[in-house]
C-alpha cells in the first residue's frame, strides 16, 4: 500500500489459542485481495542485528523479492542463501477477521520468544522480538553511535 509503512512497536501476548493481534494500522499493508496475511521467517544474524528475531513481510514484498531472486543465475551464492535460508523456511500467517494470527510455535521457540513479544516496524517489513533481546539490541545501537562508529545519517541522531 503506497504511502504506508510498518512503524512503531507494539507489545503482544499469545492468547490461549496461540494467537497475537496485528496492529490495526498495519493490517492494510498485509491485505492481498480479500485476505490479509504475511510471510514470516527466522532472521539471519549479522554483525549489527545479532539477535534471533522473526522477520515478517507482506505478500507484495515477497513478490518483489522473488522477482529479484529470479534475476540471479541458478547457482549464484546469493540465490542459494535466499532459497535455502529464507524462502525454504518461510511460513504464511493468515489474519482472522479480528486481525489475529496463529503464530508458528516452532519459529517462536527457535527465536527465543515466549508468550510475550514485541512487534517492531522497520519500514518495508516488521520483526517479532523477545522484549529483552530488543532492549539489548537498542542499547548496543545507542552505544555504537555514541562511541562514534560510522553512521551515515548523523542528522537523524539527537545530540
Amino acid at each position: 500500500m503506497e504511502g504506508h509503512i510498518f512503524r512503531d512497536e507494539h507489545p503482544a501476548q499469545l492468547d490461549s489459542k496461540g494467537r497475537i493481534g496485528i496492529p490495526v494500522d498495519w493490517r492494510p499493508l498485509l491485505q492481498a485481495g480479500e485476505r490479509a496475511f504475511f510471510h514470516a521467517y527466522p532472521s539471519l544474524k549479522s554483525s549489527v542485528d545479532d539477535a534471533d528475531t522473526i522477520r515478517c513481510i507482506s505478500n507484495e514484498r515477497l513478490l518483489r523479492l522473488n522477482e529479484q531472486v529470479q534475476q540471479l543465475p541458478t547457482y549464484d551464492n546469493d540465490r542459494k542463501v535466499i532459497d535455502g535460508l529464507v524462502l525454504s523456511r518461510m511460513k504464511q500467517h493468515n489474519l482472522d477477521t479480528q486481525g489475529r494470527v496463529s503464530m508458528n510455535t516452532d519459529m517462536l521457540k527457535d527465536a527465543g520468544i515466549g508468550n510475550s513479544m514485541v512487534l517492531v516496524g522497520f519500514g518495508d517489513h516488521f520483526q517479532i522480538w523477545n522484549p529483552e533481546a530488543l532492549a539489548d539490541y537498542r542499547a548496543r545501537l545507542v552505544q555504537s553511535v555514541l562511541a562514534g562508529e560510522p553512521f551515515s545519517n548523523q542528522n537523524f541522531v539527537d545530540a
